[in-house]
C-alpha cells in the first residue's frame, strides 16, 4: 500500500554522516549509545515539514545547527517523498562558511539516484555538476513559502505539489508547525506548553466549544471582548504583518551573511594591499635606477657639452682658416704658374749677375785702396766706366724682383 509522505532519508556529510540512508515507510526504531546521533537524525524532518527556521527546535542554536548539519557547500539531506502526482525528491543544501553556514532547499521530480550526487570514487560531486545533472528532472529551487506551498497545496509552489500537509485553511499550517515541533521535543516542554499542546490536538473534540462568561464574569468578559475585537484588528492587517515578518527574516538573512562576507573582503584586502606594496617597493627600486641613471647621464651630457664646446673652436679656427683660404684664393685667382716661374728663373739670374757685379766691384776697391790715391785719375776711366754701369744694372734688379707697382715706378 502506498502511503503519501516521506519515504527516504539520505545525508550526505551532514551532521555526523558522511553518508547516511533510512528507509521510512516502515516503523523504524533507533537504538544505540548516547552521543552518536539519535535525537539529530531525527530532528532533520523539520526541515521538510517546517518553512521557517525560526520556528525549527534543535539542541543547538541556530547558528551552530546549521554548521553541524552543513559544513560546506557539498552537505545535503535529501527527502525522497510519495506524493500524489509521483515521487519527488526535496533536498536541503548547505552553502558553506562565507554565507554563514545558510542552506536552500530544491526539489526535483523522479526518485533519488546516488550517481547525481556520488561520483565513481564515491565523494561528492561538485554543486554545479549535481545541478547540471538533475536539470533534466525539473530541478528548482524552493524559498521557504514556496515550501510551505508544496506542503499545503496553497499558494506559490513553483509547481511543486507535495501534498504532505493536507490543510483546508491557509492559518492551519501554523497550528501544524507547533504540533509537530512538540512532538520532536516532548521531553523538554514545560508544563503550561504541555496543556497548551494537548488543546490544540484535541481542539476539535471538546463537547463544549464555549463558554459564557456574561453571567459571572461580565467584567473579564468584557475585557475579553474588547480583547478580541484587537484581535481581529490585528488579522485585517495580517497580510502586513506577514510582509513586514518577511523582510525582517530577509533582514536577519542578510545581516547572517555580513560577517562571511566580511572575512571574505578583508582576505582580498589583505591580498591585494599585499600586493600594491610590493608594486610600490618595485617601483621605488626602479626609481633608484632611473635617478643613478640620470645622474650618469647628466655627467655625459656635460662631458658632450664640453667636447661640442672644443669642437666648436676647433671649428672655428677652421672656418678662419677658410676664409683666409678664400681671401688667398681671391688674391691668387689671376696667378699663372708658368709665367711665374719663369719670372722666379729671370729673378734668380739677375740675382746671380749682381752678385757676380758686387764681387767685382768689392775687388776694385780693393785694388783701388791697395794701389793708393796717386794712380786715382790713371785709373778712374776704366771704374768710371764700370761705375757708371751700377746703378742701371740695380735698377733693373730691383725691377725684375719688386712688384708691378714697384716695376711701374722703376721704369718711370
Amino acid at each position: 500500500m502506498n502511503i503519501v509522505g516521506p519515504a527516504r532519508l539520505i545525508l550526505l556529510r551532514a551532521g555526523k554522516y558522511d553518508y547516511g540512508e533510512v528507509e521510512l515507510i516502515n516503523p523504524l526504531h533507533l537504538v544505540g549509545p548516547n552521543n552518536i546521533g539519535k535525537t539529530s537524525l531525527i530532528a532533520v524532518l523539520q526541515f521538510l515539514y517546517i518553512d521557517d527556521q525560526r520556528f525549527m527546535h534543535f539542541s543547538r542554536e541556530m547558528a551552530e545547527t546549521r554548521k553541524y548539519y552543513f559544513p560546506d557547500q557539498n552537505s545535503y539531506l535529501l527527502f525522497e517523498c510519495l506524493t500524489p502526482v509521483g515521487y519527488c525528491v526535496v533536498g536541503v543544501q548547505g552553502r558553506g562558511p562565507i554565507r554563514s553556514y545558510e542552506f536552500q532547499r530544491f526539489a526535483y521530480q523522479g526518485h533519488y539516484d546516488a550517481a547525481d550526487f556520488l561520483n565513481e570514487e564515491r565523494c561528492v560531486r561538485d554543486p554545479e555538476e549535481v545541478r547540471g545533472r538533475l536539470a533534466a528532472k525539473d530541478f528548482r529551487l524552493l524559498e521557504p513559502r514556496q515550501l510551505r506551498a508544496a506542503l499545503t497545496g496553497i499558494g506559490d509552489n513553483r509547481g511543486v505539489n507535495l501534498g504532505l500537509v493536507p490543510i483546508r485553511q491557509r492559518d492551519h499550517y501554523e497550528r501544524f508547525r507547533a504540533v509537530f515541533g512538540n512532538l520532536l521535543r516532548l521531553a523538554h516542554l514545560r508544563q503550561d506548553e504541555l496543556k497548551q499542546f494537548l488543546l490544540e490536538i484535541n481542539r476539535n473534540d471538546f463537547q463544549q466549544p464555549e463558554i459564557d462568561l456574561g453571567a459571572s464574569y461580565s467584567n473579564q468578559y468584557r475585557k475579553v471582548c474588547e480583547q478580541a475585537e484587537g484581535l481581529r484588528e490585528l488579522r485585517a492587517i495580517i497580510d502586513d504583518v506577514r510582509r513586514v515578518l518577511e523582510l525582517a527574516a530577509l533582514r536577519d538573512d542578510v545581516q547572517r551573511l555580513l560577517p562571511g562576507l566580511w572575512v571574505a573582503v578583508r582576505a582580498e584586502y589583505g591580498r591585494v594591499e599585499a600586493d600594491l606594496l610590493q608594486r610600490k617597493k618595485t617601483l621605488e627600486e626602479t626609481c633608484v635606477r632611473m635617478d643613478e641613471e640620470g645622474a650618469r647621464l647628466a655627467d655625459t651630457e656635460k662631458q658632450c657639452k664640453e667636447e661640442r664646446d672644443t669642437l666648436l673652436q676647433e671649428i672655428g679656427g677652421i672656418t678662419g682658416e677658410l676664409v683666409r683660404h678664400e681671401q688667398d684664393k681671391e688674391g691668387f685667382r689671376d696667378f699663372l704658374v708658368d709665367f711665374e716661374t719663369s719670372r722666379k728663373m729671370t729673378w734668380s739670374s739677375d740675382l746671380i749677375g749682381l752678385a757676380q757685379f758686387l764681387i767685382r766691384q768689392r775687388s776694385f776697391l780693393q785694388s783701388r785702396c791697395e794701389g793708393g790715391w796717386t794712380r786715382k785719375n790713371e785709373n778712374w776711366p776704366e771704374c768710371g766706366t764700370g761705375s757708371s754701369n751700377f746703378p742701371a744694372m740695380l735698377r733693373l734688379s730691383c725691377c725684375r724682383i719688386s712688384p708691378q707697382p714697384m716695376r711701374t715706378r722703376c721704369s718711370g
